[in-house]
């Protein structure tokens, strides 16, 4: 089982992160932005686990598997992640997204 906190370089997430207010949050490095401030004050690995699926889980509702794919591509990009972990953690959760 992956665990989020071993997808993302930390420092580069303290770096990033910003709280914004809800309609403050206009593109999707806004909300990449907003991911970092939230995973970075989370205490523990269970908690991060679960804000990143439930954010993945968010991001890609009703989405084709190409934009599922296009918008982890985005998130490991924007936070310096792993994608292929960010992948495997994504499928993990029921994320449906291109073979391979």
């Amino acid at each position: 089982m992956i665990n989020a906190a071993d997808i993302f370089d930390w420092d580069h997430l303290v770096q990033i992160g910003a709280y914004l207010e809800r309609n403050e949050i206009r593109t999707l490095e806004d909300a990449i932005k907003v991911f970092a401030y939230a995973f970075t004050s989370l205490a523990n690995v269970a908690d991060q686990d679960r804000l990143l699926a439930e954010w993945i889980q968010r991001a890609t509702h009703f989405q084709s598997r190409n934009t599922s794919e296009e918008i982890l591509a985005a998130l490991a990009s924007h936070a310096h992640g792993d994608l292929e972990l960010l992948r495997k953690f994504a499928k993990q959760y029921g994320i449906r997204l291109k073979r391979g």
